[in-house]
């Protein structure tokens, strides 16, 4: 598409926010102040929440004197504008939200458990049955025949160290013990293995704890 940029961002017609969910209220309020004719806001306000400052929303909330109203406080910061604007709108006038009911991202025994757990069990595997869906064929007990596990490290098992960066040194040797494990199964060959931390820190303490097996 072929357009010319105005040079005047004072107003503009249409307004598209892409991630809306993931935007904190103020943000959203800035460009949505622009708008003249339309505003689009995409997003999913299940996935991730914005991002809230903790130390700025614990000062907030604990100034209040009342701990019920603090809490309630606390909740309405974490609560998502975009998920408020479209609850408001699927009840006023269910036309005016746009809902997509179709996954192709990821396997449909996951997909059915995100389906139940967040979406109604209204979000739908788009990958057709016939499909061959690729299996890891392990033969470890906790792992054979199954598509996910879920591997609780309690919080007596140590505590997480924050900062600039987050890490757990509890389950970096959690994580590192089941490679141990899986390196023992037949089949283990035939893997590749990722694992995936949101935290540098947590990275370096993975590192850390490989690098003492060798």
């Amino acid at each position: 598409y072929l357009f010319k940029i105005p040079t005047d961002f004072s107003t503009i017609d249409n307004v598209i926010l892409e991630e809306a969910a993931r935007s904190n209220p103020l943000d959203l309020l800035i460009p949505m102040a622009k708008a003249t004719e339309r505003i689009i806001m995409v997003g999913d306000q299940n996935q991730l929440p914005h991002l809230l400052e903790d130390d700025i929303a614990d000062e907030t909330s604990t100034k209040l004197s009342d701990r019920f109203i603090a809490a309630e406080t606390r909740k309405k910061l974490e609560e998502s504008l975009f998920g408020v604007i479209f609850k408001n709108l699927h009840s006023a006038n269910p036309r005016r939200t746009i809902t997509l009911n179709e996954q192709f991202r990821m396997h449909p025994f996951i997909g059915d458990f995100i389906s139940k757990v967040y979406y109604n069990n209204e979000l739908k595997a788009g990958i057709p049955n016939q499909v061959e869906l690729k299996r890891h064929r392990l033969e470890l007990p906790w792992a054979k025949e199954k598509v996910a596990v879920f591997c609780d490290v309690k919080k007596n098992a140590g505590i997480e160290q924050s900062g600039k960066s987050k890490s757990r040194n509890a389950e970096s040797q959690r994580i590192i013990k089941l490679l141990d494990e899986l390196k023992t199964d037949l089949n283990f060959e035939n893997l590749s293995i990722g694992i995936i931390t949101f935290y540098a820190k947590q990275v370096d303490d993975i590192f850390r704890e490989a690098a003492k097996k060798g």
